[in-house]
């Protein structure tokens, strides 16, 4: 057989019970990163009234995740396209588990931030090989859905973090240890427990062992076959190229990331995708990080202000479900046009709430429904464009460089994702007030409907 048709036969057939396990597989870890990624969200008030610190440190706090996640994007993630997408994933999941666990025995803000790092590391170096092995295992026709409902686990898992959160601080309530500690223990534990179904499971894609070929790659492609319900093969086909062994894994990677920008479509591609994460993780990662607070400040009970952050990350991987199934049909590139403009509006919206609903005759006692909805529509849209960019990041780049194009995307955006909680932190501290914040963070959406609009050339579009 030939390249392209041992590639067709996960590209042009239909799914398989094994296809869909490995993208399930997939979602179950991409749900624990939700939770272990916003724990801190859910519980820093209570973290910042133990520890006493102010606005300004709980901000660069929160920031210290998206921050360890840009670093791992960047030096580790793209180690995924020499080391296999596999071994990428282990390696990160054993890192994640390791932070959230420990963070039960902090005692001061410089520990907690450390292990917040560490742990975003172990994430960020993680995303684009989930996003890679997804796009990889599935079929042409249902790579957009698949990818929407691996996002959909980010979603599922954060909204059960906020739910399980309130449920772990009272029931841990009142006891020596501080019960916010519970819920850092518990994401951990959950998270480690992954590690022996990705070792069983999940499997090197076959894009990636065509393209490396390893010693054992004729026996790893049939044990793939196998899997696919497909006959074994009896020798793999020629290589595009002769393989370089002298070359380093240094050179290898340099040499990835120069093809990013080889000509004029991917240097255009790369540079607007780059512009688009940057511009949208710093809205998102104030959302996220902030939501919970600011509503808090406004007057929320704890249950609903983590409640509305969790509404904003179900509703999210919703809309970006919805994103997907709908791509086929509607177009990729005009859904995520649709998401990301409509969220600009609906952020300003809720945020600057508390100014115009008086203002309409919406009193006090409808405050928190007229909340939890706008909350709602808002994670939809603006949450749901993180599908609409990334699969077309997806589809950017060719196989051999999509791990490599993919975690440099990964990594601006999570430099994104520090920036927008610590500037929102130094803002709260210099007294701006709630729906000036939500104004200022809703611009950079406006940002990012520009630079997706630069994006041409991509794979079916």
């Amino acid at each position: 057989m030939t390249r392209t048709e041992l590639l067709a036969v996960v590209d042009d057939r239909p799914m398989t019970p094994f296809q869909v396990s490995v993208i399930a597989l997939c979602c179950l870890i991409n749900m624990l990163d939700g939770f272990d990624i916003l724990a801190i969200a859910f519980t820093g008030a209570r973290i910042a009234a133990e520890m006493q610190f102010d606005a300004r440190v709980q901000g660069f706090i929160y920031a210290a995740g998206p921050l360890g996640m840009a670093l791992g994007a960047f030096v580790i993630s793209p180690l995924a396209d020499i080391i296999g997408r596999r071994r990428q994933i282990i390696l990160s999941v054993s890192v994640i588990s390791f932070g959230m666990i420990a963070t039960f025995f902090v005692r001061n803000p410089t520990e907690l931030f450390v292990l917040r790092l560490l742990t975003g590391i172990g994430i960020g170096s993680m995303l684009a090989s989930l996003n890679t092995v997804v796009a990889e295992f599935s079929n042409r026709r249902r790579r957009n859905l698949s990818l929407s409902v691996m996002h959909l686990g980010y979603g599922i898992g954060a909204g059960f973090g906020g739910i399980l959160t309130v449920y772990l601080l009272a029931a841990f309530s009142g006891l020596e240890v501080a019960a916010w500690r519970y819920v850092f223990l518990v994401g951990g534990a959950m998270t480690l427990l992954t590690l022996p179904f990705i070792l069983f499971l999940l499997p090197e894609s076959m894009e990636f062992v065509l393209s490396k070929r390893p010693a054992n790659a004729l026996q790893q492609v049939n044990r793939l076959l196998d899997r696919l319900g497909h006959a074994p093969i009896d020798r793999l086909p020629e290589a595009t190229a002769p393989a370089r062994k002298t070359r380093s894994g240094l050179d290898e990677f340099w040499n990835n990331v120069a093809a990013l920008f080889a000509d004029r479509r991917l240097a255009v591609s790369s540079t607007s995708l780059y512009v688009i994460t940057f511009s949208y993780s710093v809205t998102l990662y104030f959302m996220l990080s902030w939501t919970t607070q600011v509503l808090l400040d406004f007057g929320l009970a704890e249950s609903n202000a983590i409640f509305a952050s969790s509404l904003l990350t179900v509703f999210g991987a919703l809309g970006g479900v919805t994103l997907g199934h709908f791509s086929d049909s509607l177009g990729l590139r005009r859904l995520s046009i649709f998401f990301v403009s409509s969220g600009a509006a609906s952020l300003t919206i809720f945020g600057t709430a508390e100014v115009w609903a008086p203002a309409i005759g919406i009193g006090s006692g409808s405050m928190t429904a007229l909340l939890l909805l706008l909350a709602t529509v808002t994670g939809f849209l603006v949450v749901g464009f993180l599908t609409g960019y990334l699969a077309t990041g997806a589809r950017v780049y060719p196989a051999k460089i999509r791990s490599t194009g993919l975690g440099v995307a990964v990594g601006v955006g999570r430099i994104g994702a520090a920036v927008g909680p610590a500037a929102a932190g130094l803002m709260l501290a210099a007294n701006w007030s709630r729906p000036t914040l939500f104004v200022v963070f809703s611009l950079p959406l406006v940002i990012c409907l520009i630079a997706y609009m630069q994006i041409r050339g991509y794979d079916g579009e």
